[in-house]
């Protein structure tokens, strides 16, 4: 069904009159356009990937991905892939041994003195100290819930970004039955962006504003925002608690300075010598090494702004996120590249289409059942009128 729907967009759209130049439909028909007679062999694909062991510890597991600056990798059993490993799922591990710690107290956490050039990790001592789980966990119960989820080399490119839409943020490229590339959704977004740029796919329809994105629900609103003197303890732990990577990050009067990324759980793991006591703005600049004085870069569109603009700013910065502003600069939504994959995918329009169609043959099957149910009736009607004749007869 998902096929056929975006065919018959695309067939819209290379229909359209001058009249539709511009409607998001048409937009959106035209990527999925190229998408379709685009192969994933067609992408530049990086053969070395990380690939770790089940049987690997999750530590080890760990400082491989830090080491190797990756946020996730898959896990492979002597059965095949089980699940891809996240640093994003670390953090709830951290924050259990901090407030197995600290009680969840944060003033005793910035009270506490720290040793100065101590060679611990304190962010890897939270994973693995005696008072985090995490220790006794496998890799296998760690990216179990985290599906990997391949394609062909030989699929087009649409069944490649169906996959990211789902929120998969690494996806293997299988050639000849094994496993030949690993592609992260970043990466194919800046290859399959630079086909739309070069006008094969954005042309005059790129005049479409992100009004319209807003009007079909794929900019998720209102944004996750925290304080800047919040605690980063107190910061992560809303990003656990709502499975969120971003975050605005916010001043006194509401306006946007920095934002929060999978980038910084990394960083603080690869580090770690950053406390969770901080501000989350100190602790974002100590761990990005920028001044306090200094915004680290992050970027932003108005609703008034077209898709097209939108899709630059992604491309030209490689963030998977983008913040829609008010004229306060004070975040209202948020634009992340799932979101892109799934307007793309048209989603939302898809399973309210599925829904309805669903509704419609329930409701189809019920009106049957009550149409079986009634003839049934005059049928045992008719028998009972037919012995009664018979035995007035008799």
């Amino acid at each position: 069904f998902l096929e056929k729907t975006l065919s018959n967009m695309a067939e819209q759209a290379s229909n359209a009159d001058d009249e539709k130049i511009g409607d998001i439909e048409g937009l959106r028909a035209n990527i999925v356009e190229i998408l379709s007679k685009g192969k994933v062999s067609e992408l530049q694909l990086l053969p070395e990937a990380v690939i770790l062991k089940a049987a690997t510890e999750p530590k080890l597991a760990i400082e491989i991905l830090v080491r190797n600056k990756k946020r996730a990798a898959p896990v492979l059993s002597d059965e095949g892939f089980i699940g891809v490993l996240d640093l994003k799922d670390t953090l709830r591990f951290a924050l259990e041994s901090y407030d197995a710690v600290y009680g969840g107290n944060v003033t005793a956490a910035s009270k506490k003195p720290r040793r100065k050039g101590s060679a611990t990790n304190p962010a890897m001592q939270y994973l693995f100290g005696s008072q985090s789980s995490m220790s006794r966990q496998t890799l296998a119960t760690l990216c179990a819930h985290n599906p990997f989820r391949t394609v062909r080399k030989s699929d087009n490119l649409l069944a490649l970004a169906d996959i990211f839409a789902m929120g998969s943020h690494v996806v293997g490229i299988i050639d000849n039955n094994e496993l030949a590339a690993i592609i992260t959704q970043g990466q194919f977004f800046q290859q399959i962006a630079n086909r739309w740029m070069k006008g094969m796919g954005m042309g005059k329809q790129g005049t479409c504003s992100l009004q319209r994105l807003w009007d079909l629900n794929y900019i998720v609103r209102p944004p996750k925002t925290v304080q800047t003197n919040l605690k980063a303890v107190q910061a992560f732990r809303m990003m656990n608690e709502c499975q969120l990577s971003g975050l605005a990050v916010v001043d006194e009067f509401g306006t946007l300075r920095h934002n929060t990324s999978a980038t910084d759980i990394k960083l603080w793991l690869l580090d770690g010598n950053h406390s969770l006591d901080l501000t989350i703005e100190q602790f974002l600049v100590n761990i990005r090494q920028l001044s306090i004085k200094e915004t680290y870069p992050f970027t932003v569109c108005s609703l008034q702004d077209t898709v097209e603009r939108a899709l630059k700013k992604l491309q030209a910065t490689k963030y998977h996120r983008l913040w829609i502003v008010d004229e306060e600069t004070k975040p209202i939504g948020v634009l992340a590249l799932t979101d892109v994959f799934k307007f793309i995918l048209a989603q939302k329009e898809v399973k309210q289409t599925l829904e309805k169609q669903k509704e419609t043959v329930e409701e189809e099957e019920e009106d049957n059942q009550k149409q079986k149910q009634k003839q049934k009736q005059k049928q045992k009607q008719k028998e009972a009128d037919d012995n009664a004749d018979g035995n007035v007869n008799n």
